[in-house]
């Protein structure tokens, strides 16, 4: 999926490119309509690439979608973040909150609890702060 975002970002800084030099020749006053049509042909070539690179990639998302049996996962509508489901989800969190309460238990403060759970630190303080809500 990053190499899709990578080829999106770099074909728009393409054209943004090739479109600057058009606009660049354009105002040089010796510029002949010559010039402009040969710019014009390669901006052409360079949009004729990257509708040619959007269609592999498009084909290899469909190929890996059939190879899979189905979407590739997060790429459905909808879908929630690859390993999830709300079942998987809301147990996960459980376990989550269970593991973050025993060690609060023992004393740790949010910062070691977020070092040995691998959690980011806010998280585990909106899980301590919860706790001590109530929830």
């Amino acid at each position: 999926m990053n190499w899709i975002l990578f080829q999106l970002v770099f074909d728009i800084i393409l054209f943004a490119f090739i479109i600057y030099a058009i606009m660049l020749v354009a105002r040089q006053k010796q510029s002949t309509p010559d010039e402009l049509r040969k710019l014009l042909g390669e901006f052409n070539k360079a949009v004729e690439r990257g509708e040619a690179v959007a269609r592999e990639l498009d084909r290899q998302i469909q190929a890996r979608r059939a190879m899979l049996g189905g979407d590739v996962p997060g790429q459905g509508k909808g879908s929630a973040p690859e390993g999830y489901t709300s079942a998987a989800g809301e147990s996960k969190i459980a376990e989550g909150k269970r593991k973050v309460a025993a060690l609060r238990k023992h004393g740790l403060a949010a910062e070691e609890i977020s070092r040995r759970l691998a959690l980011p630190l806010a998280e585990v303080e909106l899980i301590m702060a919860m706790l001590e809500g109530g929830e």
